[in-house]
């Protein structure tokens, strides 16, 4: 074992959610306090407006489960854990269209709130603000899982999918310096290193104690 640890930024890998508390005091509280919610990796997500005041939201921001995968159910969080960890295929390609798609939400997610507090007075009904905001959400959940099954179609097998014709299917490959990191550059050549002696013998006697271990932990 080796002890260590890693320095934890702000938008670590393991997020399930974040948020951004807003507070003013020149409006009703309806209208000042907005909770900026965002489902999962705080790098991929999109922050979405809810009234500190209103009591309801969408049902898919209630349910979804970490160890069971069910698209059925429409998880919010689902949503956003799903693309984000697609992402990781190839992230500096995939991050890309994620990007766009939070270019295309946020600003609307910021301009909605400027109009609800315009529009709406002291008087104003918490129910439609409320309805706005959860409108809102449901719409950004429902592109998200769009998004996420685009990517699963365009972004497989190492390839960028564009289309069904031959030239539609490309191949991005590694960059320049990484390849020349590796034994790649070199190839052919004498790249190939077999396993020292009584290694696989080593490895299967790992194997089978991890399993013994592993179910000794389940029965008890």
């Amino acid at each position: 074992k080796v002890k260590g640890g890693w320095e934890r930024p702000i938008s670590s890998f393991r997020s399930i959610f974040s948020f951004i508390l807003e507070s003013r005091n020149d409006m009703p509280d309806h209208l000042g306090g907005v909770v900026w919610y965002g489902q999962d990796k705080p790098h991929g997500t999109v922050y979405l407006p809810f009234s500190c005041a209103q009591d309801d939201i969408p049902k898919s921001f209630v349910i979804g489960k970490q160890s069971q995968f069910d698209p059925s159910e429409s998880s919010a969080w689902r949503a956003f854990n799903f693309v984000n960890n697609w992402a990781m295929l190839r992230y500096d390609i995939i991050s890309i269209d994620i990007a766009q798609k939070q270019h295309e939400w946020q600003p609307k997610a910021i301009s909605l709130v400027k109009t609800v507090r315009k529009s709406n007075n002291k008087n104003s009904s918490l129910d439609e603000i409320t309805k706005v905001y959860n409108n809102f959400a449901s719409a950004v959940v429902k592109d998200w899982w769009k998004l996420g099954w685009t990517l699963v179609g365009r972004y497989s097998d190492g390839f960028i999918i564009e289309g069904e014709d031959q030239g539609q299917l490309k191949n991005p490959g590694y960059p320049g310096w990484w390849l020349k990191q590796t034994s790649f550059a070199t190839w052919p050549g004498n790249t190939y290193n077999p396993p020292s002696p009584g290694y696989s013998a080593r490895m299967s006697t790992y194997s089978i104690q991890q399993n013994i271990l592993e179910f000794e932990s389940v029965q008890s």
